[in-house]
């Protein structure tokens, strides 16, 4: 009985039209272990929604951080346009809005890369808290200043410094945790959704300044933010993270320290195998 040819049956999955003389068999055994992997996954009930966008909401520990996050991100927005509006109504220098943006983005220019080397090698959940509450106290020091009338363009700028600096720890903690609260086939729908919050808080945040300003008076902006800070607070200490590997992959001749169990083991050049 002659071995059946690609091409004979169109129902099976890979089959690869034969090119040689002689043809050959329809399946290798390579073949055949990537159709029963393929198999495998369609079976798992879990396989048909890990690639959809909102498949990393179904994970509670990632629902929470997001929510959190995206409150304190609307916070944040919404100190950003009071403060700017503060600038421009009291000192009337449009170089200090400038100024203020430059406090803000030097320490995130300057530290970014610091803050991925501790996220790597410190508790991140110790630098994630550690973050939010010294920008929590940044954004009380600018309300209590306000309220008593002692608000200059120094301690605005110290303020933005500080703040900059924080989150230039912060930022590139926040974005291992993520990755590491979902397993691999949601960490696309995990990226998109940071993403997301981002954008929406973004947009709204500034929308929420106005109506504060217009009713309640800069300060009102100010206990915003700072309350903001609690949300995620409380999504941190809710928190718990996924243990870290101890031993160090390789990667172009290099040790670099393996940034979660969510990743494989890194190989040459940072590619995974």
């Amino acid at each position: 009985m002659r071995p059946r040819r690609c091409g004979d049956s169109a129902g099976h999955v890979g089959a690869q039209r034969s090119t040689g003389p002689r043809g050959r068999p329809c399946y290798d055994r390579a073949l055949r272990g990537q159709a029963s992997t393929t198999s495998r996954v369609n079976e798992n009930p879990a396989s048909h929604d890990a690639g959809t966008p909102r498949s990393a909401f179904a994970y509670d520990g990632y629902r929470r951080l997001w929510i959190g996050a995206f409150l304190s991100s609307l916070g944040s927005w919404t100190q950003d346009v009071a403060l700017s509006w503060l600038i421009h109504t009291r000192f009337a220098d449009p170089s200090l809005l400038g100024l203020r943006a430059f406090a803000a983005e030097v320490p995130l220019l300057t530290f970014m890369l610091v803050g991925g080397a501790m996220a790597d090698r410190f508790d991140r959940r110790r630098i994630l808290l550690t973050s939010q509450v010294l920008q929590l106290l940044c954004a009380a020091t600018l309300g209590i200043l306000f309220a008593f009338d002692r608000l200059g363009i120094g301690a605005i700028l110290l303020v933005a410094f500080l703040t900059g600096l924080a989150q230039s720890q912060s930022a590139p903690t926040y974005q291992a945790v993520i990755t590491s609260l979902v397993p691999r086939p949601a960490i696309p729908s995990a990226v998109a959704l940071n993403s997301l919050q981002f954008n929406l808080s973004r947009a709204i945040g500034p929308v929420i300044a106005g109506l504060l300003l217009a009713r309640a008076g800069t300060g009102a902006c100010f206990a915003a933010n700072a309350v903001s800070f609690l949300a995620v607070i409380v999504a941190l200490l809710g928190l718990t993270l996924p243990p870290r590997p101890a031993h160090r992959g390789k990667a172009c001749g290099r040790a670099w320290p393996k940034a979660s169990s969510t990743f494989g083991a890194t190989g040459r050049c940072g590619c995974s195998r």
